[in-house]
């Protein structure tokens, strides 16, 4: 099974999980990947990403209720994305990220 997106990912991650939507014409996607690096390291990468394509950046900040975590949020004319960055359950550095797509 091929887990695929259009949504912009840097090649240090993977996708775990992904679910797509459509609910009344909104078209939305739920993507659960998985990092090597630090959540900080990945934040940056995806950030700089995402201008490179054209996305405009509305918040890049450390998360309020998660410790060494953080939160983009980006918008593409009317797409809207929410990446959310934790650092991984596991104990071994890596990062946890979520990204909540509200594509055209």
């Amino acid at each position: 099974m091929s887990l695929a997106t259009r949504f912009p990912l840097p090649p240090t991650v993977h996708i775990v999980n992904l679910q797509q939507y459509e609910d009344e014409g909104e078209r939305a996607e739920h993507i659960s990947v998985l990092s090597p690096r630090a959540p900080h390291l990945e934040a940056f990468s995806c950030a700089q990403l995402l201008r490179r394509k054209g996305w405009r950046l509305i918040q890049d900040a450390p998360a309020a209720t998660i410790e060494r975590g953080h939160v983009i949020e980006a918008q593409k004319g009317t797409a809207h994305a929410r990446l959310t960055f934790m650092p991984d359950r596991s104990g071994v550095g890596g990062t946890a990220i979520v990204i909540v797509w509200k594509k055209v």
